[in-house]
C-alpha cells in the first residue's frame, strides 16, 4: 500500500465530510479526520493499514467505493514492474 501521496496535491476520502465543527484530536493537538474503512467479508481479512494507514486509493476494496461482483479467482502474482499494473497467472484445470 502506498503511504506517500505523490500524484495528486490534496487527496481526500469522498465518504468523509471534512467541514465538521467537531474534529478528533491527537495527542499532539493536531486535527485528525476519521478514516473510512469497511469489512468486505467473503473470507478476506482486513489489513491493519486500511484502518491506521494514510493512503487514499479510490479503487481500494477496504477504503474506497468498490463493490465485489462476479467470481473471485485465486491466482499467483508474477510481475509488478509497471506502475499501477500487475501480471497474474492462474491455472485452468480441465478435468476429463
Amino acid at each position: 500500500m502506498v503511504d506517500i501521496q505523490n500524484k495528486h496535491a490534496d487527496q481526500k476520502q469522498p465518504t468523509i465530510f471534512q467541514n465538521k465543527k467537531r474534529v478528533l484530536l491527537r495527542e499532539t493537538g493536531k486535527e485528525k479526520l476519521p478514516r473510512y474503512y469497511k469489512n468486505i467479508s467473503l473470507g478476506f481479512k482486513m489489513p491493519k493499514e486500511a484502518i491506521k494507514g494514510t493512503y487514499i486509493i479510490k479503487k481500494c476494496l477496504f477504503t474506497g467505493n468498490v463493490s465485489i461482483r462476479g467470481c473471485i479467482l485465486s491466482c499467483v502474482l508474477t510481475k509488478m514492474k509497471m506502475q499501477r499494473t500487475i501480471v497474474i497467472c492462474w491455472d485452468n484445470l480441465h478435468y476429463i
